[in-house]
């Protein structure tokens, strides 16, 4: 379809036509997850999911909802889903993770992953 070598890498064709590599399609929905479930969109078992960050102080974030991901135990502990989507949705930008609307967090998540 690209006329590249199997080896050669696809990434820049798959932006370019406003798709996503694998990696980036999976940190979409794992981002689309968690804001679901910070916004209740999602049934009640996921609640407890993910674990929100809370400060008694008056900072800049005290607005900003953070999640505060369980400490893995060894190394496979930090391929579970819950760490990785705490990691994903802290490194946001915070314009993102203030949106209220699903649709719109889900078009600008999708321009944030492809660099545009």
């Amino acid at each position: 379809m690209f006329r590249k070598n199997k080896l050669e890498s696809i990434t820049e064709e798959l932006k370019s036509l406003g798709w996503f590599d694998s990696f980036n399609m999976y940190k979409y929905g794992i981002c689309v997850f968690v804001y679901m479930i910070v916004h209740n969109l999602v049934p009640d078992y996921f609640s407890n999911y993910i674990v929100f960050k809370s400060t008694p102080y008056n900072t800049k974030y005290s607005n900003h909802i953070c999640v505060s991901s369980p400490l893995p135990i060894h190394k496979y502990g930090s391929d579970l889903i819950s760490v990785k989507a705490c990691n994903f949705w802290n490194n946001l930008p915070n314009q993102l993770t203030a949106i209220q609307s699903l649709p719109l967090f889900k078009r600008n998540i999708k321009h944030y992953l492809l660099g545009k």
